[in-house]
Formats: structure tokens, sequence, C-alpha cells
């Protein structure tokens, strides 16, 4: 069988949809991970043999019911997990209205969700589609798992020098400190159709306003802490982390220069919140994380507001101000536990159990590849060998004097108002902050390091594919 990976957010994506493609490549499977150029901008010309592809989200706009329903007439499988979850907040609905339709439902063969508390809210949305859900986990949360431990080595941390204990400070403003402009998210999401499915209505659209008048605010008081810890805790480093498509170099600006602070993006998040002695949030998924983990965290609310997202901050210890802060900072750092710490284990085990379906027990990837073999045998299986897959990319010499590329680099430059020579077409088509190379080592690291976590794996291979994507087969 032949599966399609197409990853959009490399930092975010690269372990979870990795993983989920050398699970399906360890059963004899086909599959192409990578850029979604190479992937599913191939599968929508009818280009690949038929087969799955895995969208990461089912955003129900014109253009994209319109690619849907082309994959379907030309015999492709439809599946997705939305990789933007929306498990933060306590309502699902909204998020839920935002990124599915009945229609873009209709489209696919099967949706994966991350536990029941989505899993629960869609099919209450859409009854008539109740049996195209399934609650499997995402691939994502399998490296929160205990035995991923061994994956997350520190050498990244002794390679740059990052020495223990840290604080690891995990961003969470991309719409605001993003490469694009406000205004041009705003006119695309009005163009999508977000704020007309909202369950507000076009009040949606206001609200948005205010949710990111508070998020600048809370930058502000951000990059206050950042100064403050500094200066009070010398010999401690802090990493700051920026969300995978903010601007690094935003934070380096608004912060500052201070001996013991690194604004750092790369290496795995989850190497990250692993090693470090407290993680300090406000409403990001990292918190999350860290409580699987069973990592010290810190919510940071020095603004409370109706738009935080409250069940990441749920799972941590609240500090209101920063001196409430500095203590929690100073009880970790001397290993001792905070009060209260029974009712946060409590709130933990509720947010956990009930949003994150594999913690424990089958992988959320062996379920996913599980579900594909089902519906996969549907499928005419054109078993074409990986030299015949070779041959496809290279004779589609995806470039950009085609028409359509073209068509799209206008579109483009229309949006982001770019016209710049120094702005090449490959840079407006994709976001360097998204997904700016997938290398060999890259590859490599990824599979070996799997290979010696979980044991297994021993069959897989792979080839490139192209310059951003691999073929993942096994012998």
């Amino acid at each position: 069988m032949n599966i399609y990976i197409p990853i959009e957010v490399k930092a975010r994506e690269l372990e979870g949809r990795g993983l989920l493609a050398i699970v399906a490549a360890e059963r004899g499977h086909r599959v192409i991970l990578g850029n979604k150029s190479e992937t599913r901008g191939l599968c929508k010309k009818a280009l690949l043999p038929k087969g799955i592809l895995h969208e990461k989200s089912l955003t129900p706009s014109e253009s994209t019911i319109k690619y849907f329903k082309k994959l379907k007439t030309d015999g492709y499988l439809l599946t997705s997990q939305d990789e933007e979850h929306g498990l933060t907040t306590e309502n699902y609905e909204d998020f839920a209205a935002g990124r599915y339709s009945e229609e873009s439902i209709s489209c696919a063969d099967k949706i994966f969700s991350w536990g029941k508390h989505d899993n629960g809210s869609l099919k209450k949305l859409y009854p008539n589609y109740a049996d195209r859900f399934m609650d499997s986990g995402s691939p994502r949360v399998d490296f929160w798992r205990k035995e991923f431990d061994g994956y997350f080595t520190d050498s990244y941390l002794v390679k740059n020098s990052i020495t223990k204990p840290y604080i690891f400070i995990p961003s969470n403003f991309s719409f605001l400190l993003g490469e694009d402009r406000i205004w041009n998210i705003m006119a695309r999401m009005r163009r999508a159709g977000y704020f007309e499915r909202s369950t507000n209505g076009v009040h949606g659209e206001f609200r948005l306003y205010g949710d990111l008048s508070y998020r600048i605010k809370l930058i502000g008081e951000f990059v206050n802490m950042v100064r403050e810890l500094s200066k009070t805790f010398p010999d401690v480093q802090i990493i700051l982390r920026p969300h995978p498509i903010e601007v690094v170099d935003s934070w380096k600006k608004m912060i500052g220069e201070y001996p013991n602070v690194k604004v750092i993006r790369e290496g795995s998040i989850s190497s990250w919140i692993r090693n470090a002695t407290v993680v300090i949030n406000n409403g990001c998924t990292s918190a999350l994380e860290a409580a699987a983990n069973d990592v010290p965290r810190i919510a940071y609310r020095p603004c409370p507001s109706e738009f935080e997202y409250s069940i990441p901050n749920d799972v941590c210890h609240q500090a209101m101000s920063l001196n409430e802060l500095k203590d929690l900072v100073r009880s970790y750092l001397s290993k001792m536990v905070p009060a209260e710490r029974e009712e946060v284990d409590q709130k933990t085990d509720d947010v956990l159990g009930s949003r994150f379906s594999n913690l424990k027990g089958k992988l959320a990837a062996d379920k996913i590849v599980d579900a594909w073999e089902v519906i996969g045998n549907s499928l005419s299986d054109e078993d074409l060998r990986i030299d015949d897959f070779l041959k496809i990319k290279k004779s589609e010499k995806v470039s950009f004097h085609n028409k359509a590329l073209k068509k799209a680099v206008k579109i483009k430059r229309a949006i982001f108002q770019h016209e710049k020579p120094s702005d090449t077409d490959e840079q407006l088509l994709n976001n360097p902050n998204k997904f700016s190379s997938f290398t060999d080592e890259e590859m490599e690291s990824l599979l070996m390091n799997l290979r010696n976590t979980l044991n297994r794996f021993q069959n897989v291979k792979y080839k490139r594919f192209g310059s951003k994507s691999f073929i993942i087969y096994s012998d």
C-alpha cells in the first residue's frame, strides 16, 4: 500500500509523522514523508500511484474542498489528524467549527482524534459521520511516553554548552511574532470562511482582536519576566524557545542582551522539556507534555483574562505575580515540592486522561496503521518499485516554471505584498520558518534513535525522494 504523509510545520510534526511513516514501512507499506509540495502536491496532480493521503487538517475552505473531491475522483483515500488539535481550551466546539464541516468530513475515509475529549465532541457535532472518527491518540504524544525517555538524550545540550539546571520558556505567540502580517492573516481567515463558521458568527472576528490585544500585553509581561529571572538567578541558564513559525530575532530584540538568556529553536522541544528544571508558560501545549513527564511547570498569569488557554494552565502551579513566580522557581531549583502539589496532580490526571488516549497501551502510530490497513483493502495495490517512484519524481521536475506554480506565486505576492527581488518564488511558497530543509542526517537520526529506543524497525530503509522528502520502505 502507498501512503503519503505531508508535513507543514517541521519542528512540530516531523517526529510524530516520522514515527507514523516508519511504523507503516515496517509493515511493508511504501511511504513518502516530507514537504507538502512533494506529497500532497503530486497527489493533487495524480502523479503518484493511488494510496492514502494523510492530511494535517480538514479545514473546509472552498479550494480545499475542491482539492479533496479531486483526490477522491482520482481514486485516493483521504485520512486526517488535526495537528492544531484544539485541546488547550475547555470548549472544543469553537475549534471544530473552524476546522471541520459536513462537506470536508464527507471526503475523509477516517479521521483520527487525540483522545476522548475531541473524539466525543466531533461525534456529537457530526453524528451522521460518527463511524469516521477514531480515538487513536496522536503519534506526537507517543513521544511523551516513558519508553521514549532514551530517545531524548542531552547530547544537543552538551553540544551547545547548555548546562543544567536551566529554566525552559516555550513561546506561543506565533500570530503576533510570525513573518506574516496580522492584516494578511485576518484577510485570509475571512476569505476562508473561518469567521462565518465560528459559533460566534461574525463576532468571532472581533473577538479575535480582543484576544490579540491581550496577547500583546502578555508578550510584554514575558519580556519583563525573562529579564527579572535573569537578574534574580544569574547562575541559571534561561532558554526561551520561539514557536516554530515565530521569528527568532523578535525575542532577541525585545529582550535584549542578558548573559544567561538564550533564544534557541533548534533541537527537539521534547528533549528541552524532559531535561528542564522547570517549564514556564502560559497556555502552551508544552505544559501538557511536561505534565505527562512529571516535569515541574508553572503557569505565569500576571494579567488573567478570558482569552487564556485554561487547560495547559490547569496542570501547572499558578504564579500571578513575579514574586510568586520567583518563589516557585526557587523551590524547584532547590528541589523542594511547592504547596498544593496534590491539587495540581489531580487536575493533571483528569486533563491528560480525557485529552490523550495513548499515554499508555498501544502506540497511536500502530493504531493508525491498523486503521489504514482496514480501509486500504479497497485500493488496487499499484505495487511500484522504489525506483519507479523516483522516476515519477524525476519526470515531474517540480519547478517554478509551470503555470500552476506561477499562479500560486502571483497570489502569494499579492497576499504578502512582497515584491522585493530577494523574495524568491520558493520563499513565498514555502515559509522557511515552517519547513526550511530535511537533511539525510535528520532522517538517519530519526530512524536510528527510534530503533535504539523501541528495539524495532530493523528492516526499515529510506531513500531521498525530493529536496524535502524521503521514501520510507522495508526489505
